[in-house]
C-alpha cells in the first residue's frame, strides 16, 4: 500500500523542526488552493465536491455501503487492496477518488465489525490523513489515545490533522474552535507555527 506506507514512513522522521516544515508547506498550499470554502456570514458556503466539503468543514460525506457478510479481517484486507491500487492510480490522494472511497468504506466496515481492533483504528486514522480528511483522521487517533495505544508516529499524524483543522477554522473566523484544535495539536507535537496560530486564535 504505497501511498499509506509512504505517508507513515515520512512521519516517523518528524518530531519538532521537520514536523514544522511539513506543516508550514501544507498550510501554505491550503492558503493558495481554490478548494478553500467561501464565507457567507457565520456559515461557510462550500463550492466544491461533497468529499472536499467533508474534509474541510466536517460536513457529512455519504460513503456507499459495502457487501455484508464479511469478517472484520476480510473487510480490512479489501480496504488495503483498494488503497494499494489508489496509491498507484492517483498522483494526489483525495477521499472522493473512487478507489480511495472504496478503501475507506471497507475500512469503516471493518471497524463496524470489530471496533475493538486498534490496528483497524490506526489504519483508519492513517487512511483519512492520507486522503486529507483531517477531522476524521484526528477522530480515530483520539480513539487510540483514549485506549493508551497511540504511538509516537501516530501522535505526529494526530498533531498534523488537528493543526490543519485548526487552521481551517481560524481562516473562517471560528477562533474558539480553532484554538481547541491548535492546542490539541501542540499537546501532541510542539510547533512554532502552530503556537503562532494559537496566539492569533486567542486574540
Amino acid at each position: 500500500m504505497k501511498g499509506y506506507i509512504q505517508l507513515m514512513t515520512t512521519r516517523r522522521l518528524i518530531p519538532g523542526l521537520i514536523f514544522t516544515a511539513i506543516l508550514t508547506a501544507s498550510l501554505a498550499a491550503a492558503q493558495t488552493t481554490t478548494d478553500q470554502p467561501a464565507q457567507t456570514g457565520d456559515q461557510p458556503t462550500v463550492v466544491v465536491s461533497p468529499a472536499l466539503t467533508a474534509r474541510l468543514a466536517n460536513v457529512p460525506f455519504i460513503i456507499p455501503p459495502v457487501p455484508t457478510g464479511l469478517s472484520a479481517a476480510e473487510y480490512l484486507a479489501k480496504s488495503k487492496e483498494f488503497a494499494a491500487q489508489a496509491a498507484v492510480v492517483y498522483p494526489v490522494a483525495f477521499v472522493d477518488k473512487p478507489l480511495w472511497t472504496e478503501a475507506i468504506k471497507y475500512a469503516e466496515a471493518a471497524y463496524t465489525a470489530d471496533s475493538s481492533s486498534n490496528d483497524t483504528v490506526a489504519y483508519l486514522g492513517g487512511v483519512y490523513t492520507t486522503t486529507q480528511w483531517w477531522f476524521k483522521g484526528y477522530e480515530y487517533y483520539k480513539i487510540l489515545e483514549s485506549r493508551m495505544a497511540l504511538t509516537p508516529e501516530q501522535r505526529t499524524n494526530a498533531a498534523l490533522d488537528a493543526a490543519k483543522v485548526g487552521y481551517i477554522r481560524l481562516t473562517r473566523g471560528l477562533n474558539a474552535d480553532a484554538a481547541m484544535f491548535l492546542q490539541a495539536s501542540l499537546n501532541y507535537v510542539d510547533s512554532p507555527d502552530v503556537r503562532a496560530m494559537l496566539a492569533q486564535a486567542q486574540k
